[in-house]
């Protein structure tokens, strides 16, 4: 208060504004993060790079290094350019199946005591705790022709068998990346603060229009890294489509497998990587500038 009793003006109530940083601070604060990103991220993809203009001595399987596009033109023809376009479909599709399965199992973790929350959340991460191969093949005895999903069609008169669909690699995808989503919506769910549906409630929302309008939209962020986390590696994902698959399926990553192992052509192995790393960035900075546009026009 100043002198006789009067409120201080406004510009004495705002805080004083911080300091900005000086570059070399901020630059010397950040150095360990660059260096672990370079050396992890960043020389690994120049290698790729280098490999992928380089040539393929198809009589002593040698790589000659240069400048040649050749390795670039055959990963986008057929049938390489067919498959990665099947395997971004089927990256969507399981990001979109995980969605409202995540959302689900997260709402119901969010609502639960705190001794149930514990109990639920162990359980999402339980699959991490075994190999990612062995709940892949398990998988086989609930799809394949002697498991409990023919057994149980046959009874109905035909009986169905997922393995060696796009169907069956699609629920194996599901099941393997569902936890994956569900941790970032629960942690954006579990965000909201109780006394906001409850005054939803008390203004008579129903239970849909809640999830419509308060639930769904704060689950967005989670919804978003969950795509991130899901979307990027299900592009090349491998074990799936090779299990599940059965040899009849093949995804960008069982080509890029047969390139480097089987065949040794590390030129076009590398070229084909790059075309999927350009792509997955292309699709990302679409959705960026997408959601940049709808927030300005709106």
């Amino acid at each position: 208060m100043t002198e006789g009793g009067a409120p201080p003006p406004l510009r004495e109530l705002r805080p004083p504004r911080l300091r900005a940083v000086p570059l070399p601070v901020a630059v010397g604060g950040m150095a360990p993060n660059l260096l672990i990103a370079l050396a992890l991220f960043v020389v690994p993809a120049g290698f790729v790079l280098v490999y992928s203009l380089g040539t393929l001595d198809y009589i002593s399987l040698s790589v000659g290094w240069g400048w040649n596009a050749a390795a670039y033109r055959t990963a986008l023809g057929s049938p390489y350019i067919e498959t990665l376009y099947r395997s971004l479909l089927l990256a969507g599709a399981t990001v979109v199946a995980c969605a409202p399965f995540g959302f689900a199992i997260a709402f119901v973790i969010t609502q639960a005591t705190q001794r149930v929350r514990v109990a639920l959340f162990l359980l999402v991460l339980f699959p991490f705790w075994t190999s990612f191969i062995v709940r892949t093949y398990a998988w086989t005895n609930i799809l394949g022709p002697a498991g409990v999903v023919a057994d149980a069609t046959a009874s109905l008169g035909h009986r169905v068998v997922f393995i060696g669909s796009w169907s069956g690699i699609l629920i194996g995808m599901v099941a393997s990346y569902l936890p994956i989503m569900t941790l970032p919506v629960y942690v954006a769910l579990s965000r909201v603060r109780g006394e906001l549906v409850q005054a939803a409630r008390d203004l008579g929302a129903g239970e849909a229009r809640i999830v419509r309008t308060i639930l769904i939209p704060a689950a967005a962020p989670g919804f978003a890294v969950g795509a991130f986390l899901v979307g990027i590696p299900a592009t090349g994902e491998y074990v799936v489509p090779a299990v599940l698959g059965a040899g009849k399926a093949s995804l960008i990553g069982n080509l890029l497998a047969d390139e480097l192992t089987q065949n040794g052509d590390y030129p076009l192995g590398a070229a084909i990587t790059m075309t999927l790393i350009v792509a997955l960035v292309a699709i990302l900075v679409t959705i960026k500038l997408g959601s940049l546009a709808w927030r300005r026009f709106a």
